[in-house]
């Protein structure tokens, strides 16, 4: 039977990779509405089969090219950083927690071993993550969003001027 303080650490690994992955997809929405504010429908329909960096990657050319008052510096730093974070996505979404148990040595030359429960990839043991770094990457996540929110307005206002035009 599981004790109420294991059930409680995986809850909070749940709750943080759920909130993760949501925020994560409310950024690839966003990606989806840009992909259709900027393209012709067409170029759209052909574009759903794509993975989402290469849709992030084509929109992010796309807003380049408009005149929307962010410049390219700063679209770049938001798809930047929306890639580094579909790759922390990739590992918490398809990698269960589990105990790692490492042998750590002192000062006196003794071995102590340590256990972290933490995600960590098969195919390259290096790529490894525990619920506080989740935690820390919900804010990153989330802050992507409304930057993306941010584009979207200011695509927007630039149809709504041009249309009065």
């Amino acid at each position: 039977m599981i004790d109420q303080a294991e059930w409680t650490k995986h809850s909070n690994w749940k709750v943080a990779i759920g909130t993760f992955i949501v925020s994560f997809a409310e950024c690839e929405l966003w990606i989806s509405v840009l992909m259709s504010d900027l393209l012709p429908p067409g170029v759209v329909d052909a574009m759903n089969y794509l993975q989402i960096d290469r849709k992030s990657k084509i929109v992010q050319a796309a807003l380049i090219e408009v005149d929307m008052g962010m410049t390219e510096a700063q679209v770049n730093h938001i798809f930047k950083r929306f890639a580094k974070l579909a790759s922390f996505r990739n590992l918490i979404a398809h990698k269960p927690p589990m105990i790692a148990i490492y042998e750590m040595g002192n000062k006196d030359g003794d071995q102590n071993l340590r256990s972290v429960v933490e995600l960590v990839s098969r195919r390259d043991p290096n790529k490894r993550t525990t619920v506080a770094e989740i935690n820390e990457r919900i804010g990153d996540v989330m802050k992507v969003g409304i930057d993306m929110i941010e584009i979207r307005r200011q695509l927007l206002l630039k149809k709504l001027l041009l249309n009065r035009n």
